[in-house]
């Protein structure tokens, strides 16, 4: 998920308030989480995100309070690997050991920093950036700028560069993927629900006002209150965008359908129904085989409930198998 953008967004809204941002930088073994998971962590202790499955959070609390008094990152090591464990006394037997970065971060005392991040997230880039020691400009020499293209290739999401002080902090950034709904039903709910919650920047396109507006869809990012063929006469939907279409109209879906069945571009399309539907919508043009039809994951989903988790599972698969095409490197400091 991309925890980063949120995150940007909630210390933006209070501007001169200190955090403790907390980031998986390193894990050997099983782990709740994997690297580039963050936790964000207030000066009244309220916390957003999980590093862990919820072992780690509260100790982790206690030592953001170092970092929030003295400015200066730390690294600290979680050993779970064994039952009886010492290291942090918390025996948690959990197989694995979890290296996790702290450092504190403020928007207005590194507005060069976090102001250009969130500005490019906002404009659909990916983002690569360095920090050695609290968050500022950093300079890099030819040999950490290798480690700096090897990383990137490899899209780790985070990863600590140095392990001495100072630390040297590398952290790639996503953009939240856009999903667009076509339907604005009722069994569309659920399914806009569940993807806004896997950070899905989602998109409602019905022609009904009576349906297409926050009242039923509070977690949408935005509505298109047209018909599908208004749509493509004005809206253009981006490459890695992914499409889910419930229109229940089998003349919206067709129109749909001549738009986007040639767009090997998109990240995912799929159509709700059976497969014998999709083909007859399809007419003389054959099915291509990353077309998903009909949509969801076979886990033998009965009703909207059922069928919008099948979806978003579909949809987690298919974010975890795509395979990403190398971008261009924004470097933020």
């Amino acid at each position: 998920m991309n925890e980063m953008h949120g995150f940007l967004q909630a210390i933006r809204q209070k501007p001169d308030e200190k955090f403790v941002m907390a980031t998986v930088v390193h894990v050997e073994g099983s782990a709740y989480r994997k690297e580039g998971a963050k936790m964000l962590i207030r000066r009244n202790g309220m916390e957003t995100g999980l590093v862990s499955g919820g072992c780690l959070e509260e100790d982790l609390a206690h030592r953001a309070e170092s970092v929030m008094k003295h400015g200066d990152p730390e690294l600290h090591i979680y050993d779970m690997r064994r039952e009886d464990d010492s290291g942090w006394g918390k025996g948690a037997g959990c197989n694995g050991c979890i290296y996790l970065f702290l450092e504190r971060i403020c928007w207005n005392e590194q507005l060069d920093v976090w102001k250009p991040i969130l500005e490019k997230l906002e404009q659909g880039e990916s983002v690569v950036t360095f920090r050695r020691g609290p968050p500022g400009k950093a300079e890099l020499n030819s040999k950490e700028q290798e480690q700096v293209e090897l990383q990137w290739k490899e899209r780790k999401a985070a990863s600590l560069l140095n392990w001495e002080e100072p630390y040297l902090l590398m952290e790639i950034y996503e953009p939240r993927e856009k999903l667009f709904v076509f339907g604005g039903g009722r069994d569309a709910e659920p399914v806009v629900r569940q993807a806004a919650a896997l950070d899905f920047d989602v998109i409602v396109v019905d022609p009904r006002p009576s349906r297409c507006h926050n009242a039923h869809f509070p977690d949408a990012s935005g509505f298109e209150c047209m018909s599908p063929r208004q749509f493509f006469k004005e809206q253009t939907i981006t490459g890695e965008s992914y499409v889910l279409v419930m229109t229940h109209s089998f003349e919206d879906d067709r129109t749909i359908m001549e738009h986007l069945l040639h767009r090997q571009d998109l990240a995912y399309l799929g159509i709700l129904g059976p497969k014998k539907r999709t083909e007859r919508l399809a007419g003389s043009t054959d099915l291509p085989d990353w077309l998903h039809s009909p949509i969801g994951l076979d886990i033998g989903a009965d009703g909207p409930e059922e069928i919008s988790i099948s979806i978003a599972a579909e949809l987690i698969q298919t974010r975890r198998q795509k395979k990403t095409e190398s971008k261009p490197l924004q470097e933020v400091g």
